[in-house]
């Protein structure tokens, strides 16, 4: 196979299967796509390795379909989950729809994209074992201190938005 082809290969089986998998069994997006990933990957490895007989060329197309699938991971991450949850893609989508009013795309953000949006979450959080829920009251697990630990030190290491992370978080 030559140099080229591997890696887009890679990337198309991915990109299929992914979206083969949201249509018709979807899930939490991030999780389905590491999965699919996972796949994929040892799938165009075992590939590379029975179909080339050459040992250096079998290590070449190893490497390739590793960039292949470290590049559809650096794609997930930045373009199609970041379309699962983005204010901003939601902006310009109102936009697009002939809504230049900017204090009804702030309702209609309300309205739509909050509620639903933070009863999604919810339960992503709860189905991976971050959060707790009580009695109609939410808690962090253990897992969900440790990850609320970890992205808070990101946080102050890279001085990120005070609106998702902080340490008074009521009004």
């Amino acid at each position: 196979m030559n140099k080229i082809k591997i890696p887009l290969f890679t990337m198309i089986i991915f990109l299929l299967c992914l979206s083969l998998k949201r249509n018709f069994f979807p899930g939490i997006i991030f999780f389905d796509g590491i999965i699919i990933l996972l796949v994929v990957t040892i799938f165009m490895s075992i590939f590379v390795v029975y179909k080339e007989t050459h040992h250096a060329k079998r290590e070449r197309n190893l490497y390739l379909v590793i960039i292949a699938s470290l590049l559809a991971l650096l794609f997930h991450t930045t373009v199609i989950s970041i379309v699962d949850r983005s204010v901003s893609i939601f902006i310009l989508n109102e936009i697009k729809n002939k809504n230049s009013d900017q204090n009804m795309i702030k309702k209609i953000f309300i309205k739509k994209f909050t509620h639903k949006s933070i009863d999604k979450r919810i339960n992503e959080q709860k189905s991976m074992g971050n959060i707790l829920l009580i009695d109609n009251n939410i808690f962090l697990s253990k897992k969900g201190e440790i990850y609320y630990a970890i992205f808070y030190f990101i946080k102050l290491l890279f001085n990120t938005d005070d609106i998702i992370l902080n340490k008074n978080s009521q009004d």
